[in-house]
This record gives structure tokens, C-alpha cells and sequence, in this order.
């Protein structure tokens, strides 16, 4: 096997974080596994601190973000501006391998990669995001076929990760008819990046706007209300008028079916049945339920919950010791699932692993979420929280959000915001530009 070796604005408050000595031991190695928000984050950290092997295992050599890819889908930007190298990591001193993870033994803190290798590390960190879970949706079962072409998120692509399936909604997008509906359905909570629907809803109809004036977005939701809610109500109000449709779960009740059209409809319209209603449309955004990876679960990780328990002052998983879970895959309510979220556990843990490398005391931790949204390109909203750990509980001590009611120049100065946000976490997390 061939292997190859500036803090965000307020992203975590840690008590004696700068007066923190470095690692003593040339000894330690630290194993993670997934390199987006959170891995990256952790990895460029952690190898800062000296003595300290890092090993970041990911099967992609470039990692494309889920923020800012809903721009790609309506053409604002490419996929590439959005990808990331590991060069910078690398760069850094991170040893990166370019394998899956087949396999943890959580007591051993051993991995089994995709080449049949085994790894064993004193610390281990999972930060692998999260798996669509079609199986928990009638006729949209992963089973129908396993990949390629015949599975159901070629045809209604959840666009949940960004990449081909992203490129493959916007496909769709542009070859829509005149007139016609864009349906997304959004997902029961929890699941990755919560505001993500309601933003896309609004980008799609800003993007119909100027390609399809008479078409229109429909949002079929699995809950009765969402994050930012009174603020995606406003903007969408102000900036669209009705083309802008959001049904909830008492309206309509649970996602029940998915119909695949095809020669059993003659329409051709695929669609979704829930308890009351039918809904068909030109181009169905199915976003799934989600749950953590099956490797986290096949190990026992997430005792089976879906999510993987985690003690908060830490983030170690509360089954196995000096095992860490970051990011999407951990439970870590009420924080929500965001790269905010992912990039600011990894500091943490970060934390936890040099203090116990060197035999101090663990860190005492505030953790902070901020998380911007654009209801239209010169348009954003914003949503913040602060947390911490208390009797073995995350709780949230304060947050904000952006005022209802505000004028359009709070507005426009929000989406300024939203992209020097990302400009910043990108940068801090990759340790480059894409």
C-alpha cells in the first residue's frame, strides 16, 4: 500500500486552547476516517501538534462540499469551484490514503480498508457523514437495484451528496418543460444540513425566474416546521410570490410511496403518495431519511440508534474508549448536522486527543453553530447557536437568527456574509482553495 504523508471566526471557545502545549509523544497515531468538514478540519489540526501521526482515510481524492452546491445546480457555480484537493493536507504533513473503510473493530480501534489491509491507531476518529436510507421508503428501496442507471436516485436524485448526483438534478432542471413542478421532498429531522430543502427551494426559483417563469417548487415535508422557517416564509413571499410551495406534515401525513411512472403512467410523471394526497411533478428532488454510514453500524457504533452516541464533553463514542465521532454520523442533538458543526467538533476532539496525549486534564469546551442560507443569490439569512455539555447532555446556551421584517440591504449584506462564511471554512478545514 503506497501512502503519502487559522481558526474561523468564533468557531470555538476553549479554555487554555492557545496556552495548550504541544503533543510530546512521537508515538501517538491518530486514525480518521472521512475527509470533509470534520475529518479535514481534525486532521490539519491534530498535525500541527508535534509528535503526532495523522492518517486520513478516504476512498475520494477530492472532496466536493454540499454547501454552495445547490448554487451549481442553477448554474452560479461549477462543480470544481467547489471541489477540494487533499494537496493542502498533504501538504500539511497528513498522511492520506486513498481507500474505504470496510471494516472497525472499535475495541481494537483496528480498521479494515477497501485493499484488505488491516490499521490499528491509539485513537481513532470517525467522521464518514451520513448514508441515504431508501429502505425506509416504499418503492424507492435500495434493493430495486444497487447501482447505476436502475436505481432510484438516477432517476430522482437526492442531490444530498455533492457530485454526479448534483450534476444529474441540474440536468434535470434545465431540460424541465414550460410551466412545469419541481417537487422536493424534505426529509424527518435529524438529517444533514436541515436549512438545505428550503434554501434549494428558493435558488431553483430564483433560477426559474429567468428559464421558466411559469414553473413552480413544491416542498412535501416530513415535518410540520423546519429551521429559519418564518424567515425561507418571508423571503420566498417577498421574491416569489406563489411559485413557492411548502406543505407540511399535518397537511398531507407521512411519505408512503414513491411512484416511478413509466408505462404503468401514463403521464410519465413521477411522484410520491403520502396518507392524503398524491403529488406528481416534472422533476421529483427525492431526498431520503438519513441515517450514519453502514461501517459506523455494522460496528456496533451507533447501538442500534442510526446515529452514533457520543459523549458531549468529548465526542468519544460512548461504546468504545479513545474512539471519537464527529459530524454528521454522531448524535449530537440539539447541534445541528452542518459543516459548521462538523468543523467545530473536530476542534474539539482536537483538544481532548493532545490533552490526553500528554497527560492532562481534559479541555472544558463551548461548542458554536453558525449556519447561513440564501433564499436568492443577494439574499441570505442566518441562524447561530452556542452549546455545551452539562450531567453528560449537549445543551444550547444562547443563539440567534436574522431578524424577520429587516430591509433588503440586511438582506443582501447576509448573502456578502454567506459567502465569505464559506470562503473562510473552506480555507480553514482544506487549507486551500479548490
Amino acid at each position: 500500500m503506497i501512502r503519502r504523508r487559522q481558526l474561523l471566526q468564533a468557531p470555538l471557545l476553549l479554555t487554555g486552547m492557545s496556552a495548550m502545549p504541544l503533543l510530546a509523544s512521537s508515538k501517538a497515531r491518530v486514525g480518521i476516517v472521512g475527509g470533509g468538514f470534520g475529518g479535514a478540519t481534525l486532521a490539519r489540526y491534530l498535525v500541527r501538534q508535534a509528535g503526532v501521526s495523522v492518517t486520513l482515510i478516504d476512498p475520494v481524492s477530492a472532496f466536493i462540499t454540499c454547501p454552495f452546491s445547490n448554487l451549481v445546480l442553477t448554474g452560479a457555480k461549477t462543480l470544481s469551484e467547489i471541489t477540494f484537493s487533499r494537496r493542502g493536507l498533504i501538504r500539511d504533513g497528513v498522511e492520506f490514503i486513498p481507500l474505504g473503510v470496510t471494516g472497525i473493530d472499535a475495541a481494537r480501534r483496528e480498521l479494515t480498508l477497501s485493499d484488505g489491509s488491516k490499521d490499528r491507531f491509539d485513537f481513532l476518529v470517525c467522521a464518514p457523514g451520513v448514508e441515504m436510507n431508501y429502505e425506509s421508503v416504499a418503492g424507492a428501496d435500495s434493493a430495486i437495484a444497487s447501482h447505476g442507471s436502475g436505481h432510484i436516485s438516477q432517476r430522482m436524485p437526492h442531490a444530498w451528496k455533492a457530485g454526479d448526483q448534483t450534476q444529474l438534478l441540474a440536468a434535470q432542471l434545465g431540460a424541465m418543460r414550460p410551466g412545469g413542478t419541481f417537487l422536493i421532498t424534505a426529509p424527518p429531522n435529524p438529517f444533514r444540513c436541515p436549512p438545505g430543502p428550503y434554501e434549494r427551494a428558493g435558488l431553483v426559483a430564483e433560477w426559474m425566474t429567468h428559464h421558466n417563469p411559469a414553473g413552480k417548487v413544491l416542498i412535501v415535508d416530513q415535518k410540520d416546521s423546519f429551521t429559519k422557517m418564518p424567515l425561507f416564509l418571508e423571503g420566498w413571499r417577498k421574491r416569489y410570490g406563489d411559485r413557492v410551495e411548502w406543505i407540511g406534515l399535518s397537511q398531507t401525513g407521512e411519505l408512503r410511496e414513491v411512484i416511478d411512472g413509466g408505462k404503468a403512467d401514463k403521464s410519465g410523471k413521477r411522484g410520491i403518495r403520502t396518507d392524503f394526497d398524491e403529488f406528481r411533478a416534472d422533476v421529483v428532488n427525492l431526498i431520503p431519511p438519513q441515517r450514519a454510514p453502514s461501517v459506523l453500524r455494522d460496528a456496533g457504533l451507533d447501538e442500534g440508534r442510526g446515529w452514533c452516541p457520543v459523549h458531549p464533553d468529548s465526542f468519544e463514542s460512548r461504546v468504545a474508549s479513545n474512539v471519537f465521532i464527529i459530524g454528521d454520523a454522531a448524535s449530537a442533538a440539539p447541534m445541528p448536522k452542518s459543516a459548521f458543526s462538523a468543523n467545530n467538533q473536530a476542534k474539539l476532539v482536537a483538544a481532548v486527543i493532545a490533552a490526553r496525549v500528554n497527560g492532562q486534564s481534559a479541555p472544558t469546551a463551548w461548542l458554536v453553530n453558525t449556519c447561513y442560507s440564501l433564499v436568492a443569490s443577494d439574499y441570505g439569512i442566518s441562524v447561530s447557536g452556542t452549546y455545551r455539555a452539562r450531567d453528560d447532555m449537549l445543551i444550547q446556551t444562547g443563539g440567534g437568527q436574522s431578524p424577520t421584517g429587516a430591509d433588503e440591504q440586511v438582506h443582501q449584506l447576509e448573502a456578502t456574509y454567506t459567502h465569505g462564511w464559506y470562503e473562510s471554512i473552506t480555507r480553514d478545514s482544506f487549507g486551500g482553495a479548490a
